[in-house]
């Protein structure tokens, strides 16, 4: 018996279902342009103070 089989014996494992997902693969050309566009819109940021900083994030799921 394996050191992980040994340690894992008195704990139950539950079951496992295989998935699949599939992401939306919509790209911006020009995603500055979309910013600004945003920001423009009413609301976009008047939250946002003179001398603040913003942060933009982005992630990549590829």
């Amino acid at each position: 018996m394996s050191v992980l089989n040994k340690v894992l014996q008195d704990i139950p494992i539950p079951q496992v279902v295989r998935i699949r997902q599939k992401f939306d693969e919509t790209k911006l050309e020009r995603p500055e342009e979309v910013l600004i566009q945003e920001l423009k819109k009413p609301g976009a940021i008047d939250q946002i103070k003179p001398g603040q900083q913003v942060a933009v994030a982005v992630g990549d799921r590829g």
